[in-house]
């Protein structure tokens, strides 16, 4: 791309662009169930963040993940990342009826220039239900 990368001065100090991170906390889903709509964004670099997608904006290789709890009250215990709308993650646990079950995945993968990527749960059948909230997810690209 035409975005400058690295600078070095005429002291050798070096000067490098902010690499595109987002970071999400405190993920839910407002609409009951499948993909993450909402959720606290930190940002840093070129990349963008709205209603639960992250959209690249510099082609790269990128590290994603996905960390969550769930009631296994549910029956309904997967969870997935998805590029694009296909799923590269899969998570699924099996479900015995008694108490909680976290779930946790990273993945390195490579982005191209507006590609997106999205957190999903089949376990959403009450949005006001917080023993379901999601904890955390992120996109950092690799330098």
């Amino acid at each position: 791309g035409g975005s400058e990368r690295l600078r070095i001065s005429s002291t050798g100090e070096v000067n490098k662009a902010a690499q595109p991170y987002v970071r999400i906390t405190g993920i839910t889903n407002q609409a009951g169930s499948g993909n993450a709509t909402d959720g606290t964004a930190t940002t840093q670099g070129n990349i963008s963040y709205s209603s639960g997608k992250v959209t690249a904006q510099v082609e790269g290789d990128y590290l994603i993940t996905f960390a969550s709890i769930s009631d296994s009250g549910t029956g309904r215990i997967d969870g997935r990342i998805r590029v694009n709308g296909n799923n590269i993650v899969q998570l699924l646990t099996s479900d015995n009826g008694t108490g909680y079950r976290q779930k946790s995945a990273s993945i390195v993968y490579h982005l191209n220039v507006n590609d997106y990527v999205e957190w999903s749960n089949a376990d959403w059948y009450s949005p006001t239900n917080t023993t379901t909230q999601w904890k955390t997810a992120s996109v950092y690209m690799l330098g």
